[in-house]
């Protein structure tokens, strides 16, 4: 990976959390299916910013950032697992009642994990979080590029392995795509994107949204069923495969990423 000659981490933390300021208020307001998207983009941004920076140089108040963050995280993706969940069950050839069950049994939880989701974005716990922020921000004036660009290049090294052979467990896969994206936050900042990383986060996440549909599809014994998840696991192995292509492409890409 090409460096750039100089760098602000501090910089490109302050602009995105002034976005997160705004999409966390729309979120409160109304956390429809873009909305939640949006935020949690943008929190897994300030959360690779915080990511990269060295254990022996995180603050307390970078500390509880990553945390708080963290937890923030997890409700966005507890929400838009089920939203991304409810959109695709109704792709696949499942019998009309059992769609129906299905999409019932997520719209329920859905409601659940809004509830939580807007509780933990109320307007006091957003002023508090936006603080610590700030103070987040401030201690990354600190951090010089030297110390961020080794923990980068780890990661592009770890992809790279990765390349060599793909793993089976659906939890590396899942830690596969996580580098991609973090990796690619920062070729964005550096305005040297790889559009073979791009077209292979893209292709990770759909297969990622198939899986996550699948654990939460009910498993019954019934012959429409098995027939629409087995469409479900046709197109998830279909779209492995393309993985594997683009990881080829990728270890071939003229622009050395990685």
């Amino acid at each position: 990976m090409k460096f750039p000659d100089h760098y602000s981490l501090s910089d490109s933390f302050r602009l995105t959390l002034d976005l997160w300021t705004k999409a966390a208020s729309r979120v409160a307001k109304a956390p429809t299916t873009p909305k939640v998207h949006d935020l949690r983009r943008i929190t897994r941004r300030l959360r690779t910013y915080l990511w990269v920076v060295p254990r022996s140089q995180r603050t307390k108040p970078i500390l509880k950032c990553i945390s708080a963050l963290r937890e923030l995280s997890q409700d966005l993706g507890d929400c838009r697992v089920l939203q991304v969940a409810l959109r695709d069950a109704k792709r696949f050839n499942f019998p009309p009642q059992v769609l129906k069950r299905i999409v019932r049994s997520l719209d329920q939880e859905l409601a659940t994990t809004r509830l939580t989701l807007t509780e933990s974005l109320k307007e006091d716990r957003r002023a508090v979080l936006v603080d610590l922020l700030g103070q987040a921000c401030r201690d990354l004036e600190q951090i010089s590029q030297e110390a961020v660009f080794p923990k980068l290049q780890k990661a592009l090294d770890k992809v790279a392995a990765f390349a060599g052979d793909l793993p089976k467990k659906t939890a590396k896969r899942h830690e596969v795509r996580l580098l991609i994206k973090k990796i690619n936050i920062f070729l964005k900042d550096f305005e040297t994107p790889d559009q073979n990383l791009v077209e292979l986060q893209k292709t990770l996440g759909r297969w990622h949204d198939l899986v996550s549909l699948e654990s939460l599809v009910p498993h019954r014994e019934t012959q429409g069923l098995l027939k629409g998840t087995e469409g479900l696991k046709a197109q998830r192995k279909a779209l492995w495969k393309k993985v594997s292509t683009d990881f080829q492409k990728l270890t071939k890409s003229p622009s050395g990423h990685p």
